[in-house]
């Protein structure tokens, strides 16, 4: 599954990062991120899904760790096993989720390619209709943070 493949590698990315910061507490709810994903749906995960989730448990939980490792049928320490490694091409989201302002108030999101510009982010804003109908005329002013803000001010 993509979704499932991306998530992982951007579970490892985050809490590879994470951890020569010490910002234990965001590590640890990155794998819980992946855990919801892994749970969402019908389907069993796969055992290359979750190994790696069990070696990045490992620093935190070691003795339980070491169980599921041997569960899994892993050949010696979890910690022999080596730090899983993450794509930086699989860590990259296909499309963002915009946060659509209208004079400071959320009036809806909007989903985009991540490298989309204030142009694209305006257009395809007022293009629904929720939006729009908060919008007379053309805006005053526009702030926008990419891949995460937009702000209309009328």
């Amino acid at each position: 599954d993509p979704a499932v493949l991306r998530k992982l590698h951007q579970t490892i990315k985050k809490v590879t990062e994470d951890i020569p910061r010490l910002s234990y507490n965001t590590a640890v709810a990155a794998m819980m991120e992946y855990m919801n994903v892994l749970r969402a749906g019908e389907r069993v995960p796969h055992a290359d899904e979750v190994r790696p989730l069990v070696q990045l448990v490992a620093p935190f939980a070691p003795h339980v760790a070491e169980e599921l490792w041997e569960r899994m049928g892993g050949a010696g320490s979890v910690f022999d096993a080596g730090w899983p490694a993450f794509d930086p091409a699989l860590t990259v989201a296909d499309v963002v989720k915009l946060a659509v302002q209208v004079n400071g108030k959320l009036r809806g999101t909007v989903e985009l390619a991540p490298d989309a510009t204030e142009a694209d982010a305006v257009a395809a804003a007022l293009a629904m209709p929720e939006i729009a109908k908060w919008v007379t005329g053309t805006p005053r002013k526009v702030v926008f943070v990419p891949g995460r803000l937009l702000n209309l001010v009328v």
